[in-house]
């Protein structure tokens, strides 16, 4: 339906949908990462404060909310607050009954989650606003890729973490080819190849794998659709691109944290005196530090060596153990925590981890396998409808394809809300469809 706006109200319109898109990219940071030292507000989350932003703008630019919906719409966005709240709740009274402190930095990214579901619902009207979303949130992914890239080759320098930086490049990957099946043009090939640029040159394997999944995924799904057109041009691109970062040697680093470096002083014989009295010190050192580890073993072996690809055994194993101790109610907010000792040529390192890089095991190590179980009713119910929205609109099979990419690597790192896409792009992808099926509203008869 045509609607008059006058120039204030499409700068407000404009402004909402990039609020809305920097609302779904930007991570757990903190007022003070931008602004340090400011008083009042540095501890609030910058996604609370665009929440607010946002209800702020709403209210001014009141007709964008005050058009009728197919109520259709709506099923997806409210299962998502619904559930949300049963959470909150169902957590508040095991941490009640167990009389432990109630997890508010849990509570609070699922309360953003579900309001960024129900906003996604409340502005996105049209494939106007859709269209502009969705290209929004690619340019986001592809900026913070570009600061991420030239900090990091110019300074060494590391803005965002490795999961943050994974996620935003995936949803951002699935925003490129919805806009490269609408449109196949010379500014959307160029937003898929940067982004799957970024991705490749990352150090981090997790999302290295989790492209690998989503190129699988929406490959498959276009060639499904005889979609071969598309198919042909991404296969094109992953294998240009994937031979010029093999020949330039650009994504050796997605390798490197597998590998690892076993000192022994009396077996290797390339040490000279001097290194073998350093790596005493070091044996020395971890022996200590390990000894506050709540599992020793876990912490460092008896042969005082590490291998980075063990990591996430030994902490799954870790939550394993107290889940096991605990099945039904958790060990709460700070019930796990275990100590990692990692050994290098260049000195040594000591992690602590406060969850166990897995979304289904830190839901129950938290709260209980019952628990668990209800967040992972919410997640499947997600991944259905989108699967159900992909099949009949394949034009949005890169929504399902990152959601897909997001959830494995949440199965190996980052928490509920690292995984907050999955809800997200359900959520758009429920919307898109309700859009595109839905006659004009003066049209219809509900």
């Amino acid at each position: 339906m045509a609607v008059n706006l006058n120039m204030k109200n499409i700068l407000i319109h404009k402004c909402i949908i990039l609020i809305l898109a920097l609302l779904m990219a930007v991570g757990q940071f903190k007022v003070e990462r931008i602004i340090p030292n400011f008083p009042y507000i540095g501890r609030i989350s910058i996604s609370t404060l665009l929440i607010l932003v946002m209800i702020i703008l709403s209210i001014i630019y009141k007709e964008k909310f005050n058009k009728e919906k197919n109520r259709s719409s709506l099923k997806l966005p409210s299962i998502i607050f619904l559930w949300a709240l049963i959470l909150i709740i169902v957590n508040t009274f095991i941490d009640f009954i167990g009389d432990r402190s109630i997890n508010y930095y849990y509570n609070a990214n699922l309360i953003i989650i579900a309001f960024t579901a129900l906003l996604i619902y409340k502005l996105i009207n049209n494939f106007e606003d859709f269209y502009l979303l969705i290209n929004d949130v690619a340019i986001i992914s592809i900026l913070v890729g570009i600061i991420d890239f030239l900090l990091w080759s110019f300074y060494r320098e590391i803005q965002l973490t490795q999961i943050t930086s994974s996620r935003i490049f995936l949803i951002g990957l699935g925003a490129s080819l919805f806009l490269l099946i609408h449109k196949l043009n010379f500014k959307n090939i160029t937003y898929f190849i940067l982004l799957f640029f970024f991705i490749i040159n990352g150090s981090l394997k997790i999302g290295f794998i989790s492209l690998i999944i989503f190129l699988v995924i929406a490959i498959s799904m276009l060639l499904l659709k005889k979609n071969f057109k598309i198919s042909i041009i991404l296969i094109s691109i992953i294998s240009i691109l994937a031979y010029f970062s093999y020949a330039n040697n650009l994504y050796s680093n997605v390798f490197n944290r597998v590998q690892y470096v076993e000192f022994s002083s009396h077996a290797n014989n390339t040490f000279n005196a001097d290194k073998a009295l350093s790596l005493s010190a070091i044996e020395k050192f971890l022996i200590q530090e390990c000894g506050k580890s709540s599992n020793f073993n876990f912490c460092i072996s008896d042969e005082i060596k590490i291998k980075d690809g063990t990591e996430r055994i030994r902490l799954w194993s870790h939550a394993l153990k107290l889940i096991q101790n605990n099945p039904f109610v958790g060990v709460g907010e700070h019930g796990y925590q275990l100590r990692l000792a990692y050994r290098y040529a260049s000195g040594n390192n000591i992690y602590d981890y406060s969850y166990p890089h897995n979304i289904f095991l830190n839901a129950a190590v938290l709260y209980g396998l019952p628990y668990m179980m209800l967040e992972a009713f919410l997640i499947y119910f997600c991944f259905i409808s989108s699967i159900y929205f992909s099949m009949r609109r394949p034009e949005i099979i890169g929504l399902l394809a990152g959601g897909a990419a997001i959830l494995s690597s949440s199965m190996t790192g980052g928490d509920i809300y690292d995984a907050r896409y999955i809800f997200f792009m359900a959520t758009l992808a429920c919307v898109y469809s309700n859009i595109v099926d839905t006659p004009p509203i003066a049209n219809s008869t509900v």
